[in-house]
Protein backbone atom coordinates (compact mmCIF):
# COMPACT_ATOMS: atom_id res chain seq x y z
CA UNK A 1 0.00 0.00 0.00
CA UNK A 2 1.26 3.50 -1.10
CA UNK A 3 1.37 6.08 2.31
CA UNK A 4 1.34 9.85 1.76
CA UNK A 5 1.39 12.70 3.68
CA UNK A 6 -0.20 15.18 1.45
CA UNK A 7 -3.75 15.46 -0.20
CA UNK A 8 -5.16 13.12 -2.31
CA UNK A 9 -4.81 14.76 -5.87
CA UNK A 10 -1.64 14.57 -5.29
CA UNK A 11 -1.26 10.99 -5.75
CA UNK A 12 0.99 9.47 -8.17
CA UNK A 13 -0.55 7.10 -10.94
CA UNK A 14 -0.27 3.40 -10.96
CA UNK A 15 1.42 4.15 -14.05
CA UNK A 16 4.36 6.04 -12.25
CA UNK A 17 4.51 3.67 -9.46
CA UNK A 18 4.87 0.83 -11.18
CA UNK A 19 7.24 2.35 -13.88
CA UNK A 20 9.73 3.92 -10.98
CA UNK A 21 9.41 0.16 -8.83
CA UNK A 22 10.29 -1.64 -11.99
CA UNK A 23 13.33 0.71 -12.61
CA UNK A 24 14.32 0.49 -9.32
CA UNK A 25 13.62 -3.11 -8.63
CA UNK A 26 12.27 -1.77 -5.53
CA UNK A 27 8.65 -1.16 -4.00
CA UNK A 28 7.84 2.04 -2.97
CA UNK A 29 6.27 1.98 0.43
CA UNK A 30 6.09 5.65 0.89
CA UNK A 31 5.42 8.68 -1.98
CA UNK A 32 5.99 12.10 -0.56
CA UNK A 33 5.23 15.38 -2.50
CA UNK A 34 7.38 18.48 -1.10
CA UNK A 35 6.28 21.59 -2.10
CA UNK A 36 9.34 22.41 -4.26
CA UNK A 37 8.96 23.12 -7.77
CA UNK A 38 6.38 25.71 -9.86
CA UNK A 39 6.17 23.13 -12.98
CA UNK A 40 3.13 21.05 -13.74
CA UNK A 41 5.62 17.92 -13.47
CA UNK A 42 4.81 15.80 -11.02
CA UNK A 43 7.53 15.13 -7.79
CA UNK A 44 7.51 12.73 -4.89
CA UNK A 45 10.42 11.92 -2.61
CA UNK A 46 9.94 7.84 -2.73
CA UNK A 47 10.94 5.85 0.49
CA UNK A 48 12.19 2.35 0.04
CA UNK A 49 12.02 -0.56 2.07
CA UNK A 50 15.44 -0.01 3.17
CA UNK A 51 15.01 3.12 4.95
CA UNK A 52 16.61 4.99 1.71
CA UNK A 53 14.91 7.51 -0.37
CA UNK A 54 15.11 8.61 -4.21
CA UNK A 55 13.34 11.87 -5.90
CA UNK A 56 11.07 11.18 -8.60
CA UNK A 57 10.28 13.74 -11.62
CA UNK A 58 7.75 12.90 -13.77
CA UNK A 59 7.05 14.80 -16.77
CA UNK A 60 2.97 15.22 -17.71
CA UNK A 61 2.63 16.85 -21.18
CA UNK A 62 4.95 18.18 -23.79
CA UNK A 63 6.20 21.24 -22.35
CA UNK A 64 7.12 19.13 -19.30
CA UNK A 65 8.97 16.67 -21.18
CA UNK A 66 11.04 19.15 -22.94
CA UNK A 67 12.38 20.58 -19.79
CA UNK A 68 12.38 17.52 -18.27
CA UNK A 69 15.01 16.11 -21.65
CA UNK A 70 17.01 19.65 -20.92
CA UNK A 71 17.37 18.74 -17.44
CA UNK A 72 18.90 15.40 -18.64
CA UNK A 73 21.20 16.72 -19.97
CA UNK A 74 22.11 18.95 -17.74
CA UNK A 75 22.69 16.77 -14.87
CA UNK A 76 24.17 14.40 -17.26
CA UNK A 77 27.24 16.98 -18.03
CA UNK A 78 27.62 18.83 -14.63
CA UNK A 79 27.48 15.59 -12.18
CA UNK A 80 29.86 17.52 -9.88
CA UNK A 81 26.97 20.16 -9.16
CA UNK A 82 23.76 18.13 -9.63
CA UNK A 83 21.59 15.19 -7.91
CA UNK A 84 22.91 11.11 -8.84
CA UNK A 85 20.68 10.14 -11.83
CA UNK A 86 19.71 6.82 -10.19
CA UNK A 87 17.34 5.70 -13.17
CA UNK A 88 15.47 7.25 -16.46
CA UNK A 89 11.82 5.37 -17.17
CA UNK A 90 8.83 6.41 -19.02
CA UNK A 91 5.33 6.43 -17.38
CA UNK A 92 2.36 7.08 -19.89
CA UNK A 93 4.65 7.52 -22.30
CA UNK A 94 6.31 10.07 -20.27
CA UNK A 95 9.54 10.52 -19.17
CA UNK A 96 10.14 9.80 -15.42
CA UNK A 97 13.51 10.92 -13.89
CA UNK A 98 14.84 9.11 -10.76
CA UNK A 99 17.24 10.83 -8.54
CA UNK A 100 19.27 10.60 -5.42
CA UNK A 101 17.42 12.37 -2.47
CA UNK A 102 19.32 14.77 -0.36
CA UNK A 103 15.99 16.35 1.65
CA UNK A 104 17.62 14.20 4.56
CA UNK A 105 21.11 14.80 4.69
CA UNK A 106 21.44 17.95 2.73
CA UNK A 107 21.14 21.69 4.34
CA UNK A 108 18.34 23.63 2.39
CA UNK A 109 18.35 27.33 2.73
CA UNK A 110 14.37 27.48 1.64
CA UNK A 111 13.37 24.64 3.63
CA UNK A 112 11.91 23.01 0.58
CA UNK A 113 11.13 19.62 2.33
CA UNK A 114 9.44 20.91 5.37
CA UNK A 115 5.41 22.48 5.78
CA UNK A 116 4.85 25.16 3.22
CA UNK A 117 4.64 28.42 4.52
CA UNK A 118 2.01 30.30 2.57
CA UNK A 119 4.29 32.65 0.81
CA UNK A 120 6.27 33.55 4.13
CA UNK A 121 8.98 30.83 4.16
CA UNK A 122 11.95 32.45 5.76
CA UNK A 123 15.08 31.44 3.73
CA UNK A 124 17.81 30.59 6.03
CA UNK A 125 21.58 30.92 4.44
CA UNK A 126 24.21 29.69 7.43
CA UNK A 127 27.84 31.44 7.58
CA UNK A 128 29.75 30.61 4.42
CA UNK A 129 27.11 29.39 2.50
CA UNK A 130 26.23 32.38 -0.01
CA UNK A 131 30.22 32.09 -1.02
CA UNK A 132 30.25 28.74 -1.19
CA UNK A 133 27.55 29.62 -3.90
CA UNK A 134 29.31 32.16 -5.28
CA UNK A 135 32.17 29.73 -5.89
CA UNK A 136 30.34 27.16 -7.16
CA UNK A 137 28.69 28.89 -10.16
CA UNK A 138 32.22 29.84 -11.22
CA UNK A 139 33.53 27.00 -11.58
CA UNK A 140 29.93 25.52 -13.48
CA UNK A 141 30.83 28.29 -15.79
CA UNK A 142 33.71 26.19 -16.69
CA UNK A 143 32.31 23.02 -17.46
CA UNK A 144 31.65 22.60 -20.86
CA UNK A 145 27.63 22.50 -22.04
CA UNK A 146 26.24 19.67 -23.98
CA UNK A 147 25.48 20.99 -27.52
CA UNK A 148 21.72 20.01 -26.85
CA UNK A 149 20.96 22.87 -24.79
CA UNK A 150 19.54 25.89 -25.95
CA UNK A 151 20.55 29.28 -26.61
CA UNK A 152 20.02 31.46 -23.77
CA UNK A 153 18.98 35.04 -25.87
CA UNK A 154 15.95 32.94 -26.70
CA UNK A 155 14.54 33.52 -23.21
CA UNK A 156 15.32 37.67 -24.10
CA UNK A 157 11.50 39.44 -24.54
CA UNK A 158 12.22 43.39 -24.15
CA UNK A 159 10.32 44.89 -21.05
CA UNK A 160 10.44 48.70 -20.67
CA UNK A 161 9.03 48.95 -24.21
CA UNK A 162 5.45 47.64 -22.80
CA UNK A 163 5.95 49.84 -20.25
CA UNK A 164 6.58 52.89 -22.02
CA UNK A 165 3.72 52.51 -24.05
CA UNK A 166 1.64 51.69 -20.92
CA UNK A 167 2.79 53.81 -18.41
CA UNK A 168 0.43 53.44 -15.24
CA UNK A 169 1.49 49.64 -15.12
CA UNK A 170 4.28 51.19 -13.42
CA UNK A 171 2.46 54.20 -11.60
CA UNK A 172 0.19 51.95 -10.50
CA UNK A 173 2.51 50.15 -8.35
CA UNK A 174 3.70 52.77 -6.45
CA UNK A 175 7.30 52.14 -6.92
CA UNK A 176 8.67 56.08 -7.18
CA UNK A 177 7.22 59.38 -7.40
CA UNK A 178 5.29 60.65 -10.18
CA UNK A 179 7.95 62.24 -12.39
CA UNK A 180 10.26 59.48 -11.68
CA UNK A 181 9.59 57.23 -14.59
CA UNK A 182 9.48 60.07 -17.45
CA UNK A 183 13.13 61.06 -16.32
CA UNK A 184 14.78 57.55 -16.42
CA UNK A 185 12.53 56.05 -19.01
CA UNK A 186 15.11 56.43 -21.56
CA UNK A 187 18.24 55.43 -19.66
CA UNK A 188 16.14 51.89 -18.76
CA UNK A 189 15.01 51.46 -22.58
CA UNK A 190 19.16 51.91 -23.66
CA UNK A 191 20.46 50.20 -20.63
CA UNK A 192 18.24 46.70 -21.06
CA UNK A 193 18.94 47.38 -25.18
CA UNK A 194 22.46 47.04 -24.45
CA UNK A 195 21.45 43.37 -22.94
CA UNK A 196 23.72 40.31 -24.35
CA UNK A 197 23.18 37.04 -23.43
CA UNK A 198 24.63 35.15 -26.15
CA UNK A 199 27.67 33.37 -25.29
CA UNK A 200 28.89 29.35 -24.70
CA UNK A 201 28.85 29.56 -20.91
CA UNK A 202 27.21 26.43 -18.91
CA UNK A 203 23.98 28.31 -17.59
CA UNK A 204 21.62 26.86 -14.93
CA UNK A 205 19.23 29.46 -15.10
CA UNK A 206 16.71 29.22 -12.45
CA UNK A 207 19.60 29.59 -9.23
CA UNK A 208 17.83 30.39 -6.52
CA UNK A 209 17.64 29.58 -2.57
CA UNK A 210 15.01 26.93 -2.97
CA UNK A 211 17.02 25.61 -6.02
CA UNK A 212 20.10 24.64 -3.87
CA UNK A 213 21.35 22.68 -0.75
CA UNK A 214 24.67 22.28 0.88
CA UNK A 215 26.38 18.87 1.51
CA UNK A 216 29.42 19.02 3.75
CA UNK A 217 31.90 19.13 1.02
CA UNK A 218 29.24 19.92 -2.07
CA UNK A 219 27.02 22.67 -3.16
CA UNK A 220 24.00 21.01 -5.37
CA UNK A 221 21.99 22.72 -7.70
CA UNK A 222 18.56 21.46 -8.66
CA UNK A 223 16.12 21.84 -11.18
CA UNK A 224 18.11 22.25 -14.28
CA UNK A 225 15.19 23.02 -16.63
CA UNK A 226 16.39 25.92 -17.28
CA UNK A 227 19.51 25.11 -18.34
CA UNK A 228 21.38 26.52 -21.20
CA UNK A 229 23.93 27.66 -23.29
CA UNK A 230 25.00 31.75 -22.92
CA UNK A 231 26.51 34.46 -21.59
CA UNK A 232 28.83 34.01 -18.38
CA UNK A 233 27.69 35.72 -15.31
CA UNK A 234 24.16 34.97 -15.93
CA UNK A 235 23.61 32.89 -13.11
CA UNK A 236 25.38 35.09 -10.41
CA UNK A 237 22.96 38.00 -11.85
CA UNK A 238 20.20 36.15 -11.42
CA UNK A 239 20.68 34.90 -8.01
CA UNK A 240 22.54 38.15 -6.68
CA UNK A 241 19.12 40.55 -7.33
CA UNK A 242 17.18 37.95 -4.53
CA UNK A 243 19.54 37.67 -1.25
CA UNK A 244 18.75 41.09 -0.16
CA UNK A 245 15.19 39.72 0.48
CA UNK A 246 17.43 36.89 2.01
CA UNK A 247 19.67 38.92 4.09
CA UNK A 248 22.27 38.72 1.44
CA UNK A 249 24.72 41.75 -0.44
CA UNK A 250 23.13 44.15 -2.53
CA UNK A 251 23.68 43.15 -5.67
CA UNK A 252 25.41 46.46 -6.73
CA UNK A 253 28.01 45.26 -4.58
CA UNK A 254 28.56 42.45 -6.19
CA UNK A 255 28.24 43.48 -9.71
CA UNK A 256 28.23 46.40 -9.99
CA UNK A 257 28.67 46.46 -13.71
CA UNK A 258 25.42 44.54 -14.53
CA UNK A 259 22.81 47.54 -15.23
CA UNK A 260 21.84 46.22 -19.01
CA UNK A 261 20.67 42.61 -16.91
CA UNK A 262 19.30 44.79 -14.04
CA UNK A 263 16.82 46.88 -16.02
CA UNK A 264 15.75 44.11 -17.59
CA UNK A 265 14.76 42.05 -14.81
CA UNK A 266 13.80 45.14 -13.28
CA UNK A 267 11.14 45.92 -15.93
CA UNK A 268 10.16 42.11 -15.96
CA UNK A 269 8.96 41.89 -12.46
CA UNK A 270 7.13 45.30 -12.95
CA UNK A 271 5.27 43.72 -15.54
CA UNK A 272 4.68 40.74 -13.47
CA UNK A 273 3.64 42.76 -10.53
CA UNK A 274 1.31 44.29 -13.02
CA UNK A 275 -0.47 41.03 -13.58
CA UNK A 276 -3.53 39.31 -11.31
CA UNK A 277 -1.87 37.23 -8.86
CA UNK A 278 -1.96 36.89 -5.24
CA UNK A 279 -0.98 39.62 -3.49
CA UNK A 280 1.86 38.15 -1.49
CA UNK A 281 3.27 37.09 -4.47
CA UNK A 282 2.57 40.37 -6.03
CA UNK A 283 4.87 42.36 -3.16
CA UNK A 284 7.48 39.84 -4.16
CA UNK A 285 7.63 41.21 -7.47
CA UNK A 286 7.50 44.62 -6.37
CA UNK A 287 10.67 44.24 -3.91
CA UNK A 288 12.56 42.80 -6.53
CA UNK A 289 11.91 45.48 -9.28
CA UNK A 290 13.06 47.85 -6.49
CA UNK A 291 16.26 46.17 -5.73
CA UNK A 292 16.93 46.24 -9.71
CA UNK A 293 16.04 49.62 -9.96
CA UNK A 294 18.33 50.41 -7.42
CA UNK A 295 21.09 48.14 -8.88
CA UNK A 296 20.49 49.97 -12.57
CA UNK A 297 20.16 53.10 -10.78
CA UNK A 298 23.63 53.13 -9.03
CA UNK A 299 25.29 51.92 -12.48
CA UNK A 300 23.93 54.34 -14.47
CA UNK A 301 23.73 57.30 -12.04
CA UNK A 302 20.06 57.45 -12.04
CA UNK A 303 18.22 59.32 -9.32
CA UNK A 304 16.85 56.99 -6.88
CA UNK A 305 15.77 59.55 -3.81
CA UNK A 306 12.12 59.31 -5.28
CA UNK A 307 12.36 55.27 -5.55
CA UNK A 308 10.76 53.40 -2.59
CA UNK A 309 13.15 51.21 -0.48
CA UNK A 310 11.99 47.33 -1.06
CA UNK A 311 11.80 47.26 2.98
CA UNK A 312 9.18 49.32 2.77
CA UNK A 313 6.61 46.79 0.85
Amino acid sequence: MITMSTEEERLPTSDLVDAVETALQARGVAWRSPHAGLSDAQRFVVTLPDGSSVFVKAAVDDQTQQWLETELAAMSAARDFAPEVIAVTAAAGRPVLVTESLHDRAYWPAGVFETPGGGGQEVLWKPGHVERLFDALDRLAKVTPPPVLPPLESVYRPQWELISEEPDRFHALGLAGPGWLDSALPELVAAEKALDLRGATFVHGDVRSDNVCFLEDKVVLVDWSDASRGAGGFDLANLVQGLPLEGGPDPQDVLPDAAPFAAWRAGEMVNRAAEPAPSWLVNVFKRLALINLHWVSAARGLPVADLRDWRSI
